[in-house]
């Protein structure tokens, strides 16, 4: 098993639809290797607009060998001005 945190680097807050990517190296010492299981929950929300309805949406999935790759994203108008996502990681 293995968890942590990720946090983009949000750089562009012109657009209506934002989108962020990377990856997660995991510590090979887990011993998750290839993760078939991954629960993320939002940790951090920071918003630059005050809307009603807040679009957001994160996705993790392994990328390879003890790597997490994820995605963050933003639509109808939302603007996200920081974001946390914390992960646990599992092999089943």
């Amino acid at each position: 098993m293995a968890s942590g945190t990720f946090e983009p680097n949000i750089t562009n807050l012109g657009s209506s639809t934002q989108t962020y990517m990377g990856v997660e190296r995991i510590d090979k010492s887990t011993g998750v290797g290839m993760a078939r299981t991954v629960l993320l929950g939002l940790s951090k929300m920071e918003f630059g607009n005050n809307k009603d309805n807040l679009r957001i949406s994160a996705v993790a999935g392994s990328s390879g060998e003890y790597r997490l790759s994820w995605t963050i994203e933003t639509w109808a108008g939302t603007k996200l001005n920081d974001a946390g996502v914390s992960y646990l990681a599992m092999r089943n």
